[in-house]
């Protein structure tokens, strides 16, 4: 957890306080954070390596249970927005990151910086980044959703093709 972020937000107790996060290529990971007062300040997001809780070794991540379902949710909604952005994503290119970033959650991404496994691969970094921010999962608890999502998009390619986990999360997380 990043106890600075989470104090920037407990002392706007009160205050209507709005944030977006930005990840560009050339830099860090930043939460643009607008107070009251209207000017953004920037707060640039901890390394994913830096932001691990110590977990529960006793549990299993499970998307049903309540503690998991924002970092099931976080990684389930960031692809749906990479897939809004980019209609050349593919099931295959979400579960090749998904099966990369479970092994090494903090790897940097690879390759061509168009190409879309790249772009998801920073944004599931970045959206990492700030939900471990606020959250105390562990790495091991992060690992094994991203491995959980990605036997679910495996299941929805199988039964649906190329582009079935993708059609799926857009209609169960339409807003």
């Amino acid at each position: 957890m990043d106890d600075a972020l989470l104090a920037l937000f407990q002392g706007a107790a009160g205050k209507e306080v709005t944030g977006q996060l930005r990840f560009p290529e050339e830099s860090e990971a930043y939460f643009e954070i607008v107070g009251e007062e209207g000017a953004p300040r920037r707060y640039v997001l901890k390394p994913l390596a830096e932001l691990y809780g110590p977990g529960d070794p006793s549990k299993t991540a499970d998307p049903q249970d309540d503690y998991y379902m924002p970092l099931f949710l976080k990684i389930e909604e960031t692809i749906r927005s990479c897939a809004g952005h980019d209609p050349r994503l593919t099931d295959a290119q979400v579960s090749l990151t998904l099966s990369n970033l479970s092994v090494n959650p903090e790897s940097h991404a690879t390759g061509d910086s168009q190409a879309s496994g790249y772009y998801l691969t920073q944004a599931l970094q970045a959206h990492l980044q700030l939900l471990l921010s606020v959250n105390d999962y562990s790495r091991s608890e992060v690992r094994q959703a991203l491995r959980k999502v990605n036997k679910s998009v495996q299941r929805h390619t199988q039964r649906d093709g190329p582009r079935g986990y993708l059609r799926f999360i857009r209609e169960a997380l339409r807003a």
